[in-house]
């Protein structure tokens, strides 16, 4: 019976082992090299800040660097043999194993009843095969959300923008210009703060600030290039319907903080209709052969929801991918179709019976409400009516206000406002990271933040002004992976269109009500 009673908890001890080793209980996170500590040891991937990868075998942290040997992946060759030492200044992530707190507790609890002989007989080292544990925080189901940019207004930081939205590795590094709305003159001085709130490495290339200065009465609003249009006599719909029919002119015909989105009741009964979204028809001026659409809106938390989902997939090969996307020009382009084909709102005019694309509005964050603008061509346009339509994947998109102007653009004078000074939480000097967008970045892990100050641009007489935020940068999120790559089903995500809301779509149902970022918008820093 004692026999029996051996076999049967090593066995069990045996199932429990295997299944940490098999990895079905332990999963692939990444962390910035800054979290690392002097006695971690252990299999390591390593993604620098310029794209190069390694996997080392055996690394070690040291006060600033990780010394270890194995195989080094340049941006163009493959791996090649490596032994030496990493500045940990120049690593963006570390990708490492983490066991299940609770699975590995059981684990334990199980060797306990063993007999001594019978746990000796398994051995420890059976427990090392995960490699170095360290302890930080993730987004598990909630996401990062970019860089935090607040505007100082004289009494306090105010929120601005989550910029850069999909910039989600080096690769896909884009500048956004955003107007913003509450920035005022203090002390002779314009004031930002630069804050990482994420669970995600981030490095932000330039932080510029420019003084637009316009005629009255207009307004400024960038497009999707980041070309400045003025606008002035927005009209708002005649008519407005939701794709399945349903009204919604009372809803976006002015900025008012009331959002079209997906109904309830579709969303309710697992909708199976997965593109959704709004046909606007406007009264167009005889002579009008272009526009100028206006859209207001904000997201739901679908499009992280959907990030989280497919960079899980890749596994233990997730560092493999960001190489890939860093250095290969059609792979990333694989990835920008699929952001913007699933996460991007459509816009289409009816002309010559039938539907036309005109552009698409890239993805945006939930924690900002922006305006977009979009060119429209309007010369094959017959009649006195446009008729608009914007889509999206159900349930992602947030429309507070659509509008046209039919109107030319003014003239616009714009001037950069010198960086003065840019200061780290800590009293570094980080101004030469920021000025301009050049090999040098501010590489941030959550709780950095840097507070900036510039000079005040005197105003074009005659004219009002706007001031614009230009940022360029990119982030890495600190998601979880699944114990294997599954590179197949990832490749027909970005490769065949809804694919992957298929799969998911019923998934982000259950989830939708209780699914938060862990980011959150007003500023953690102290404000003075």
């Amino acid at each position: 019976m004692r026999a029996k009673m051996c076999i049967a908890s090593a066995t069990l001890a045996a199932l429990i082992v295997a299944g940490l080793v098999s990895g079905c209980i332990h999963t692939l996170q990444a962390v910035p090299a800054s979290r690392l500590r002097q006695t971690d040891s252990g299999k390591m991937e390593l993604l620098m800040k310029d794209g190069t990868t390694y996997r080392l075998d055996r690394g070690t942290v040291t006060a600033k660097r990780i010394t270890g040997y194995g195989l080094r992946f340049p941006h163009d060759s493959a791996g090649k043999f490596f032994s030496g030492s990493i500045p940990i200044s120049d690593v963006s992530i570390v990708q490492t194993n983490k066991i299940d707190p609770a699975v590995n507790l059981l684990a334990w609890g199980c060797i306990g009843f063993l007999t001594a002989s019978a746990a000796q007989s398994l051995g420890s080292g059976s427990f090392g095969v995960v490699g170095v544990e360290i302890s930080y925080p993730v987004s598990g189901g909630g996401g990062g959300s970019c860089p935090y940019v607040f505007s100082y207004d004289g009494k306090s930081y105010q929120f601005e923008s989550e910029t850069f939205a999909g910039s989600v590795c080096r690769g896909l590094e884009r500048t956004v210009v955003e107007p913003l709305a509450h920035l005022t003159i203090v002390d002779g001085a314009y004031r930002l703060a630069l804050a990482n709130q994420s669970p995600e490495s981030q490095h932000v290339n330039e932080l510029a600030l420019l003084a637009a200065d316009h005629p009255y009465g207009t307004r400024i609003i960038p497009d999707i290039r980041n070309i400045l249009h003025t606008v002035q006599d927005v009209h708002g719909p005649t008519m407005a319907v939701g794709l399945d029919g349903s009204p919604a002119a009372h809803e976006i015909r002015a900025q008012d903080g009331r959002f079209w989105e997906t109904r309830q009741m579709d969303i309710d009964s697992s909708i199976t209709r997965l593109r959704d979204g709004l046909i606007c028809e406007f009264e167009k001026p005889e002579t009008a052969t272009a526009a100028k659409l206006v859209v207001t809106a904000r997201a739901t938390n679908l499009g992280y929801f959907a990030l989280e989902k497919l960079f899980s997939l890749r596994g233990p090969g997730k560092l493999d991918w960001y190489h890939e996307l860093n250095t290969d020009s059609l792979e990333r382009r694989r990835l920008v179709n699929w952001l913007l084909r699933e996460g991007g709102l459509q816009v289409s005019v009816w002309m010559d019976g039938r539907w036309v694309t005109q552009g698409v509005l890239p993805p945006i964050g939930p924690r900002s409400t922006v305006t977009n603008l979009a060119v429209l061509n309007l010369a094959d346009v017959a009649g006195a009516t446009v008729r608009v339509k914007l889509e999206s994947c159900a349930d992602l998109w947030r429309l507070d206000h659509v509008g046209i102007d039919f109107g030319p653009d003014e003239s616009i004078m714009v001037t950069p406002a010198r960086l003065a000074s840019a200061t780290s939480e800590t009293g570094t000097d980080v101004m030469l990271k920021l000025v301009s967008n050049d090999t040098l970045y501010y590489s941030t892990a959550p709780g950095n933040y840097a507070q900036l100050r510039y000079d005040t641009v005197a105003l074009a007489e005659g004219m009002s002004r706007t001031m614009l935020l230009r940022a360029t940068g990119h982030y890495y999120s600190w998601l979880d992976a699944d114990s294997v790559d599954s590179q197949p089903l990832v490749e027909r995500i970005l490769d065949e269109p809804q694919f992957g809301s298929m799969l998911y779509f019923a998934e982000w149902l259950k989830v939708r009500d209780t699914y938060q970022a862990v980011s959150e918008q007003r500023p953690r820093f102290a404000q003075h």
